[in-house]
């Protein structure tokens, strides 16, 4: 739902330091500034103290973006990008979530906003990026495989071990009569989950 034409838009500010000696108090004083001097009013500001950028999940951006999501705010605004993400895949995350419900997104000192033409453009560019860099690796990865392949190293998950009878015996007894998980039977046994789904596939009987 878009604000009519006689409302105010509401801004979310987002802020970020990754150390608790840091402050937050410069990054929240422009992002206000601006707020101000563009006429528009601040629906929260958002505070993650002391939270390092690599973290996909932290406690004000997960706020942020459920808000986001519920359309709470017309713009989200931050001080600059790495305030908001340290990894181009979920900047763009972020980003092309606000794009799909219609929130504006602001970067006051990269000059990013997306209600520009200059402002999207940069994210195309940004975005094209993120796809080629996909491609590169899903090329070094394939590369990696026939390279390895070439040398005659086996690829895939290893032969597993044999079982004595009496042991799956034990383990499918202990999931049909005591209900016991089948993720505690690998632990008590030691043995991967995986295995342990085929022991006990194997225990039931064919139609």
């Amino acid at each position: 739902m878009k604000p009519k034409a006689n409302e105010q838009q509401r801004v979310a500010i987002y802020c970020r330091v990754s150390k608790d000696t840091q402050d937050l108090s410069m990054q929240e004083n422009e992002l206000k500034e601006f707020t101000c001097r563009s006429g528009w009013v601040i629906h929260r500001i958002y505070r993650d103290h002391g939270e390092s950028g690599a973290k996909r999940n932290r406690p004000a951006l997960d706020e942020l973006l459920a808000d986001c999501r519920r359309r709470r705010f017309d713009i989200l605004a931050i001080w600059k990008l790495d305030r908001l993400a340290r990894n181009l895949r979920q900047l763009l995350d972020i980003v092309e979530l606000c794009k799909s419900i219609g929130v504006q997104f602001l970067s006051l000192t990269d000059g990013i906003d997306t209600s520009t033409a200059a402002g999207t453009f940069v994210f195309h560019l940004f975005a094209a990026l993120s796809e080629m860099e996909r491609g590169l690796i899903r090329e070094r990865t394939i590369a990696g495989i026939r390279e390895a392949r070439r040398r005659g190293k086996k690829l895939g998950r290893p032969a597993a071990a044999p079982l004595r009878p009496e042991q799956m015996q034990c383990i499918r007894k202990e999931r049909s009569e005591n209900k016991v998980s089948l993720r505690n039977l690998s632990r008590q046994h030691g043995i991967p989950l995986w295995r342990i789904h085929s022991i006990c596939r194997e225990d039931k009987p064919s139609v």
